[in-house]
C-alpha cells in the first residue's frame, strides 16, 4: 500500500476485543465500534480529550497507578451480538449520556471541536 497525503497508509494497532478496534498512523486515530467508525482524531486527544462517550469510557477504564482504588472503572452491561446490533448508535444501550435521538438513527462521523466524533451530542456544533 502506497501511502498518500490523502490516503495515509493505516494499518491495525491493536484490536482490544472483538467490538473495538483501533488504527493509527504516525499521530492519527480511528476508532470504530463494530463496524462503523466513532471517533476520528489524533492520539493525543483520545488519551487526553475523548470526543466519544465510549471512548471516554475506555480512556476512564486505565487504571491510574498514582492512586489506590479497591475498584476499577467498567463500562456496564454486555455488548450486544453481532446479529442484535441495537437501532440508533450501537452503544445506546451502555451509555449514560444517551438522548431520544441516539435509539433511532445511527450517527455519521461530525465535528467535535478539532476533531470527529459518530455522536448526536456534538449534532449543531454541541459540546458532548
Amino acid at each position: 500500500m502506497t501511502a498518500t497525503p490523502f490516503a495515509p497508509a493505516i494499518k491495525p494497532f491493536s484490536a482490544s476485543s472483538d467490538d473495538f478496534v483501533t488504527y493509527t498512523t504516525a499521530r492519527h486515530w480511528i476508532g470504530g465500534h463494530w463496524r462503523d467508525p466513532i471517533s476520528s482524531t489524533t492520539v493525543h486527544d483520545v488519551i487526553n480529550r475523548p470526543s466519544h462517550p465510549y471512548t471516554a469510557g475506555l480512556m476512564a477504564c486505565i487504571p491510574d497507578m498514582s492512586q489506590d482504588r479497591e475498584n476499577l472503572h467498567q463500562i456496564d452491561g454486555a455488548m450486544p451480538r453481532l446479529n442484535a446490533i441495537p437501532q440508533g448508535c450501537a452503544f445506546n444501550p451502555r451509555c449514560t449520556r444517551t438522548i431520544a435521538k441516539c435509539t433511532q438513527q445511527r450517527p455519521d462521523l461530525m465535528q467535535a471541536g478539532n476533531t470527529q466524533a459518530a455522536c448526536w451530542l456534538h449534532e449543531a456544533g454541541g459540546a458532548a
